[in-house]
C-alpha cells in the first residue's frame, strides 16, 4: 500500500513532467510552419534553437527550390558578414526572384544590366575579376563564394551587417548603409526604381516578399 510519504515522492516527478510538457507545447507553437501563396511561411525560433540545422530547416521550408548546400552557404555567408541567416534568405530571394542564379534584369535599351543572386552589374563583377557571362554559368552555390567577398567588402568599410537595412543597402545603394531609413535617395536611383525613394521603401519591398521572419531589428 502507499504511504503518503510515496505520494509526496512522486511530486517532483509530476513537476518535471508537467514542465516538459508545457515546454513542448511552447516548442511546437513557435516552430510552426505555415504557408501560402498570399503570407510569408510563419516561423519562429526560439533562440536556444538556432543552429545551422535548425536554420537549413527553416530556410528551405518557406524556399522549397533551396538546396540543403545553398542554405548552409547563405547561413555560412551570413555569420561571416554579422547578418541574419533569415536576412539573407529573404534579400537573395528577393533580388534573384526566387534564388535564380541565372536571373538576368534587363536595361530600357535591351542590354543586360544586372545578373544573379544578388543581381551583380558589369562594374561591380569586374572589381571581383568576373564578368557577367561567367557569373550566369555559376550555380547558386558557387555564386554564394563571391557574394561573400562583395558583402565583406562593405563590413571592412562600413561594419558588420546586421540589420535588414544595412545588409539589403550593401546589395541596392551601399552609400546608404548607414544612413536613416527615411534618407532621400538620389533622383537617378529612385527614378529607375518606381516605388523606392528610401532605404525602408527597399527593405518593405523585400519583406513584402519575404517567407521568414525578421529576427532582429529592421534598420540601423
Amino acid at each position: 500500500m502507499a504511504t503518503p510519504r510515496d505520494a509526496f515522492a512522486l511530486i517532483p516527478g509530476l513537476i518535471v513532467g508537467y514542465l516538459g510538457y508545457r515546454l513542448a507545447n511552447r516548442i511546437r507553437a513557435e516552430f510552426r510552419v505555415r504557408s501560402g501563396p498570399a503570407e510569408a511561411a510563419d516561423i519562429s525560433l526560439p533562440l536556444f534553437f538556432k543552429s545551422d540545422e535548425d536554420y537549413t530547416t527553416a530556410i528551405r521550408t518557406a524556399y522549397p527550390q533551396v538546396s540543403a548546400e545553398l542554405a548552409q552557404r547563405i547561413i555560412e555567408v551570413a555569420r561571416n558578414v554579422g547578418a541574419d541567416p533569415f536576412a539573407l534568405a529573404n534579400l537573395i530571394n528577393f533580388e534573384s526572384a526566387g534564388f535564380n542564379p541565372k536571373a538576368i534584369n534587363y536595361n530600357a535599351n535591351g542590354t543586360i544590366g544586372a545578373v544573379g543572386l544578388i543581381q551583380w552589374r558589369a562594374t561591380t563583377a569586374n572589381d571581383f575579376g568576373l564578368t557577367l557571362q561567367q557569373l550566369l554559368q555559376m550555380s547558386a552555390v558557387e555564386q554564394m563564394t563571391h557574394v561573400e567577398h562583395y558583402l565583406m567588402r562593405y563590413v571592412k568599410s562600413k561594419g558588420p551587417l546586421n540589420t535588414p537595412q544595412r545588409l539589403a543597402m550593401a546589395v541596392f545603394y551601399p552609400a546608404a548603409i548607414t544612413k536613416a531609413p527615411d534618407y532621400l535617395f538620389p533622383g537617378n536611383i529612385a527614378d529607375t526604381n518606381s516605388g523606392i525613394q528610401t532605404p525602408a521603401d527597399y527593405v518593405a519591398y523585400v519583406a513584402r516578399n519575404a517567407k521568414l521572419p525578421n529576427n532582429v531589428p529592421l534598420y540601423a
